[in-house]
């Protein structure tokens, strides 16, 4: 058990680390660089811009999944070749604004936190759960994965619901629903 906190703890302290020497040192173009891959992630980061100056509410986005409709879709088709931001985080920012971001990471804090803790109480199951959490949480940095009707969602979605164990239900009483 106690290995299991070491091991969440350390995995916390390695990506605040690692983002710190990001911010500071920035990393991440060096890396790709030496690599010999695209710093823009084949070009996604110069779209991101562009995508930011479309004119939508800044706190309700364009609506549920409805800023890549009509006009805008077809404007942005035919300038730039593009049908997706190619990043879950401005996806969700685009079509909900920042009270559908505000959710979204109380969606990502609520069940991270609570698939840590049941790393250190539990078997495998949940450090397989949280080990997808994490995989989704980098993946919509380069894909919008995020509230679109797709495997990855709806995976997602089934590895942060609660769902309780044979202990803590109880079967109904039922005496109670007898006829008099």
């Amino acid at each position: 058990m106690e290995s299991r906190y070491a091991s969440v703890i350390f995995g916390i302290a390695a990506i605040l680390l690692l983002g710190f020497l990001n911010y500071a040192l920035n990393l991440v173009p060096w890396v790709l660089k030496e690599l010999g891959r695209d710093p823009t992630l084949t070009t996604r980061t110069d779209i991101w811009p562009i995508l930011l100056s479309q004119s939508v509410n800044p706190f309700l986005g364009a609506g549920f999944n409805s800023f890549w409709s009509g006009e805008r879709l077809k404007y942005l088709w035919e300038q730039y070749e593009i049908i997706q931001a190619h990043n879950g985080y401005l996806e969700i920012y685009l079509n909900g604004g920042i009270l559908g971001l505000i959710l979204l990471f109380v969606v990502l804090a609520t069940s991270g936190w609570r698939l840590s803790r049941q790393i250190a109480s539990s078997e495998e199951f949940p450090a397989m759960q949280f080990a997808f959490w994490v995989v989704m949480v980098t993946y919509n940095y380069t894909e919008a994965a995020f509230a679109k009707m797709g495997l990855l969602w709806f995976v997602f979605l089934l590895i942060i619901t609660r769902y309780p164990s044979l202990e803590e239900s109880s079967p109904p009483d039922v005496s109670k629903l007898a006829a008099p």
